[in-house]
């Protein structure tokens, strides 16, 4: 899956050339003359509970600086080998009432992402018939 709408930088930055900036305070580090808000609950859930896709086991290993075609401020993206990116998931989803906090949150590359969006039902929340080791929703 490829966004088209995303501007990335060529440069590939390591696990901890990012994450061990991760802060929870309002603060920007410059990346080659880019300034970054290092305190994204992105870096929070890929900090503290890895970089892997609980589904499918895709692991994310690198971080792109990019940015949305409309929007002048970069971020950074984080992508597993074969490029694909990972995603910070909510376990149950705010449609259907979940929270925006690192207990709701879980780490999904974009592809397994895609596929839950499509096959969750508020039902399957509520009557719990969805595979909760499917989709690590304990």
């Amino acid at each position: 899956m490829s966004n088209l709408n995303i501007i990335k930088i060529d440069k590939i930055y390591t696990i901890d050339e990012v994450l061990n900036f991760y802060t929870p305070l309002k603060e920007r580090k410059d990346y080659d003359g880019f300034l970054v808000k290092m305190n994204s609950q992105r870096y929070q859930l890929f900090k503290y509970k890895g970089c892997t896709c609980v589904k499918c086991g895709r692991v994310g290993t690198h971080f792109r600086l990019q940015r949305h075609f409309e929007n002048k401020v970069y971020h950074f993206g984080l992508y597993s080998d074969d490029e694909i990116e990972m995603t910070k998931d909510h376990c149950i989803p705010r449609k259907h009432g979940g929270s925006d906090t690192i207990d709701n949150y879980q780490v999904m590359c974009s592809e397994c992402n895609f596929e839950k969006d499509h096959l969750l039902t508020y039902d399957d929340l509520m009557r719990g018939s969805f595979k909760s080791s499917e989709y690590n929703l304990d």
